[in-house]
């Protein structure tokens, strides 16, 4: 669960910006509210693509579940 650091730091690499993002696996629940949906996700707006995911990681807001 994130919180409100987190949340704000996502919003700023994300806000005005162009991305893409590559979905890696969805995992399948009788509550949609409880699905969970790994991505990977590319500020594109730049000459060549960031992956968001690795500077979330490298800043402690996320997980890297793919190691």
């Amino acid at each position: 669960m994130w919180n409100v650091h987190d949340c704000i730091r996502f919003h700023e690499l994300l806000s005005k910006k162009e991305y893409v993002s590559v979905i890696v696996e969805a995992s399948e629940s009788a509550k949609a509210s409880e699905r969970v949906v790994s991505l990977l996700l590319f500020d594109t707006s730049g000459k060549e693509p960031v992956n968001v995911g690795d500077i979330l990681v490298e800043e402690g807001c996320a997980t890297d579940v793919t190691a």
